[in-house]
């Protein structure tokens, strides 16, 4: 399991040393459309045997004006094989 960073957002950090874990980090300012969402990249799953479920574990990010948490929509989400 890998992931593809769309080109406007590549980590800074990547780890995948964990089998069937990917950690991200964007320590620097990423900056984003206000009214939408914004496509950070793809998770390449390789060879499935099975359903896999994706899910996040943790997100936290905070506004570059006055520090203010940001909020993120995430939950885990069932690929079904091809």
């Amino acid at each position: 399991m890998r992931i593809l960073p769309t080109p406007d957002f590549i980590p800074t950090i990547t780890d995948s040393g964990i089998p069937g874990t990917v950690s991200l980090a964007w320590l620097n300012r990423i900056v984003t459309q206000e009214s939408g969402e914004t496509l950070l990249g793809y998770v390449e799953l390789g060879t499935i045997q099975s359903d896999v479920e994706l899910r996040v574990i943790g997100s936290s990010g905070n506004h570059f004006v006055g520090g203010k948490s940001l909020r993120f929509a995430h939950g885990s989400q069932v690929i079904h094989p091809r």
